[in-house]
């Protein structure tokens, strides 16, 4: 973890620092702020290549969605799992886009959802038939 010390410069407010990037040295007697690397996002694989091929066939943002897809199945770590607002941000689309994509992936047969009223779509990813490493 770097630390870096903060500018000694008369107009920072101790108010503007958030505490939990605050440390204290007892050695010193000193506190500095450390920088912490941002959280990214990352896919959790195998993806299988002629699911991910199929689904980038499909038309509009259809492949944004099924990426954001496999992100919740890595987060959840199981097949089947609720959408949640989360993925419909990553996929960079609105919620009708978001709809019609998932439309688009169960006509494709790549995905299952069973929705209802008032409820989060679930999601189950399928294997594509000759795909033992998804099933």
């Amino acid at each position: 973890m770097l630390k870096r010390r903060a500018p000694a410069v008369e107009s920072v407010n101790d108010k503007d620092i958030p505490v939990s990037r605050l440390s204290f040295n007892k050695d010193t007697m000193k506190h500095s702020v450390v920088v912490t690397k941002r959280a990214y996002h990352f896919i959790k694989g195998p993806i299988p290549f002629d699911w991910m091929q199929n689904a980038a066939s499909l038309p509009g943002k259809t492949l944004a969605i099924a990426l954001s897809l496999w992100y919740l199945k890595g987060l959840k770590g199981a097949l089947t799992f609720s959408v949640t607002s989360k993925a419909v941000g990553l996929a960079d689309c609105s919620r009708q886009a978001y709809s019609r994509g998932l439309n688009s992936l169960v006509l494709a047969g790549l995905i299952e959802v069973d929705q209802q009223a008032g409820r989060r779509p679930v999601i189950t990813l399928k294997a594509i038939e000759g795909d033992k490493q998804h099933a």
